[in-house]
């Protein structure tokens, strides 16, 4: 599985096939796909890269960001990508900044905030190690890491699920009932539940998002960027709609899936994955750093920093290799 609707970007950078891709990130679509390939990838703060021309899924999370095999080259893409478009009214009147012009400053008294009961919660043993031998580099290199809460983090995925079904369903209502047959089934299969869906569910989802914002901008006052894997399993056969995360126990793929991405989705947050590691099989693991309204440029040091110490994202895949 290479990872959602911007997989083959993650392919293509994976493979080498080109310097960068961009990638549509709602749920998760960038952070996913740099995860299970192998790169790194930016979701940004919402707003902060224009949407215009973009098909909306859901129109509060969606976002464009950059992906690419290394930090230095996300921070390359994200300052051409950053600023404000008039033509998308979700656009942030911000200036664009120089993201590359300060990516060798390292990680010396970074502070990192692990959220207590979740950021190493109900993971794959190898994701587990991979994460926590990433937070044992950046603590060689000077980072600090110290244990938040989120009191209401747990209710993250049913509040995604709604906003990815409600919203989808309101944007393509017409062309679901005139070309239905244009939408492959899982999509199709996501706007019809939206139809279903009640709109107090809708605005309850809206008030948790609220609330979960308010509780992760409090951690966040103590910290720089919050950790935790992108996903918590490595990647499946192409097909698989059940995932064991503890071994023996089969569980929905949709909601596995979005158990850590969710909470940048949610708040509006920026976030980046990183490759940090590979499960028993050479799969790649992928760790999750998210930062402050704004702080892409922190993410991209802090990733920028691990990288300078670690070799993961210049792993090749097999495949590659053999047809050089």
């Amino acid at each position: 599985m290479p990872g959602g609707s911007s997989g083959g970007s993650g392919v293509a950078v994976a493979t080498r096939s080109c310097f960068g891709a961009l990638g549509t990130d709602t749920g998760g679509s960038i952070r996913l796909p740099s995860a299970l390939n192998g790169v790194t990838g930016l979701r940004p703060t919402i707003g902060r890269v224009s949407n215009a021309g973009v098909i909306p899924l859901a129109w509060s999370m969606d976002t464009v960001g950059p992906m690419a095999r290394t930090a230095i080259d996300c921070a390359a893409m994200f300052t051409a990508l950053a600023g404000f478009d008039p033509a998308d009214a979700g656009s942030v009147d911000r200036a664009g900044e120089d993201y590359g012009g300060d990516l060798s400053g390292g990680v010396d008294g970074l502070r990192i905030g692990v959220i207590e009961g979740y950021s190493l919660h109900h993971v794959q043993p190898s994701v587990e190690k991979g994460v926590r031998a990433a937070l044992q580099t950046l603590e060689a290199a000077g980072a600090r890491a110290t244990e938040v809460s989120i009191a209401d983090i747990e209710g993250n995925i049913s509040a995604q699920l709604t906003v990815e079904a409600a919203e989808p369903s309101t944007y393509h209502q017409r062309w679901l009932r005139e070309r239905p047959d244009d939408y492959g089934d899982d999509v199709r299969l996501l706007l019809e539940a939206g139809e279903m869906l009640l709109a107090t569910q809708y605005l309850q989802a809206q008030r948790y998002r609220a609330l979960l914002r308010r509780q992760t901008l409090a951690a966040l006052s103590r910290v720089d960027v919050l950790v935790c894997p992108t996903l918590p399993f490595t990647a499946t056969p192409l097909g698989e709609v059940t995932v064991e995360i503890d071994a023996g126990v089969p569980e929905d793929m949709l909601s596995a899936i979005m158990q850590f991405t969710g909470l940048p989705s949610l708040t509006g947050l920026p976030a980046i994955s990183v490759p940090c590691g590979f499960d028993e099989a050479g799969l790649p693991v992928g760790m999750q750093l998210i930062g402050k309204p704004f702080a892409e440029a922190t993410l991209l040091r802090a990733v920028a920093g691990f990288q300078d110490r670690t070799a993961f994202h210049a792993a090749v895949p097999p495949l590659v290799g053999s047809m050089r």
